[in-house]
């Protein structure tokens, strides 16, 4: 739910950049706004390389019946 969450925020966050030409001197040069909202690209990196650490979700059922319970 976080990163959905963290999704939307971005996006409406790197929106100006495409719609508002404010944020740019020149052609490739941000201003100092736009360079604010350029970090937030850096930010959905980190993002998705958490997102992509996550374990996989496996049923709950064959993580029980797959590993008897042993006590020693």
């Amino acid at each position: 739910m976080a990163l959905s969450l963290f999704a939307i925020h971005m996006f409406t966050t790197i929106l100006p950049l495409f719609c508002m030409s404010e944020v740019w001197e020149h052609t490739i040069v941000p201003t100092l706004e736009g360079q604010y909202i350029i970090k937030n690209i850096a930010l959905i990196a980190c993002a998705f390389s958490i997102f992509a650490s996550l374990p996989k979700n496996e049923k709950v059922e064959n993580k029980i019946n797959s590993s008897p319970l042993t006590f020693s």
